[in-house]
């Protein structure tokens, strides 16, 4: 009994003794690694640097370079040229991909599927009939099929396309200058033809002199930036068609836009550049710049009026150019057929 109770007052002092030990051992260890990586340990970076261990990495890093440099240069292996036997047995076993699908719809193959040409099993598409038209694409009415519909594709209004009289003349043009397969005049050069329309054109519109333009997209993309540099301000209808936004991208010009026939946001966009023309600095707009207002007489996108008395009154006003757009007003508008500008009694000098 003596001896059981000796060994239960010693057992928590011999744990005790084991906890110090390993705490000891412990705080050893972190020393150790302590006095190494501290400021002039030896694993310190700068103890590193001071033992010129880095020089041993360059060696070796020039060592990498130095291999490199010295291996040859990869060369694929050189095949064969195909023998002429080959080569026809490719062409024989080739075959092009078809212009226009093999099965339409209403045409169900086999199992609903198609098999193609490595004669793997692919699912069937479906392609909607397309519809045949009868008739020419200019006249104002084309049948399809059973039925006569209205033609709002063409934008021949005027039915100038079906004219016998313009027909005729058309085809005397052709016979005495030929076809190509273009006719712009930076290929085939200034003809006879060409000045005598231009003549006719500046004696229709009241203008001095007047340029003709193969493309009537062109037009506004070419006669923009000819005005239109960067450094100008324009200011523009936020409902312009397509070629007159290519015009004013290409015109690398400050765009500033108004709402669509909106006189009132148009005052304030006018008023704003005014207060930043009166400010200056970089971003202010300089007092030289050339200021413009770009407008369609009749909108391609919406077929509404330009209000043109209330802009030419506004563009004097703040001492602006104005650029309209007369490609679907000319010869619709107007007692004479001259566009917008004639339709509301002004003159072209004030575009």
């Amino acid at each position: 009994r003596r001896d059981e109770t000796r060994r239960d007052r010693m057992a928590p002092s011999s744990l005790s003794l084991c906890w110090e030990g390993s705490q000891n051992q412990l705080k050893k260890i972190l020393g150790e690694f302590w006095s190494n990586v501290r400021p002039g340990g030896r694993l310190h970076p700068a103890w590193f640097f001071e033992a010129k261990g880095h020089l041993l990495v360059e060696l070796l890093l020039f060592a990498v370079i130095l291999f490199l440099l010295t291996r040859k240069s990869f060369k694929p292996s050189k095949q064969k040229p195909l023998t002429k036997k080959e080569q026809e047995e490719l062409i024989e076993e080739w075959l092009p991909e078809p212009l226009v699908p093999e099965v339409y719809a209403g045409q169900a193959p086999e199992n609903g599927r198609l098999r193609n040409r490595r004669n793997k099993t692919k699912l069937q598409q479906r392609y909607a009939p397309a519809p045949v038209v009868k008739g020419k694409a200019c006249t104002p009415f084309v049948q399809i099929g059973n039925k006569k519909v209205m033609n709002l594709v063409s934008t021949n209004f005027l039915n100038l396309a079906s004219s016998e009289r313009i027909e005729a003349s058309c085809e005397r043009a052709l016979n005495k200058y030929g076809c190509g397969s273009c006719g712009p005049r930076g290929f085939y050069g200034t003809i006879d033809v060409h000045l005598e329309l231009e003549k006719r054109v500046a004696s229709f519109l009241g203008t001095e002199e007047a340029i003709l333009y193969s493309y009537d997209i062109s037009t506004p993309a070419s006669a923009i930036p000819a005005f239109c540099k960067s450094g100008d301000l324009i200011v523009a209808d936020a409902g312009i068609s397509y070629a007159i936004q290519s015009g004013l991208t290409l015109s690398r010009s400050t765009v500033k836009y108004f709402e669509h026939n909106n006189l009132k946001d148009l005052v304030a966009v006018l008023d704003a550049v005014e207060e930043e023309s009166k400010k200056g600095g970089k971003k202010g707009v300089g007092k030289f710049e050339r200021r413009f207002v770009v407008v369609e007489g009749l909108y391609a996108n919406y077929g509404d009026l330009a209000p043109l008395p209330d802009i030419v009154k506004l563009k004097d006003k703040y001492q602006f150019r104005l650029i309209v757009d007369e490609s679907f007003a000319l010869g619709v508008l107007g007692a004479g057929g001259r566009g917008s500008v004639e339709h509301f009694g002004l003159s072209c000098g004030v575009v």
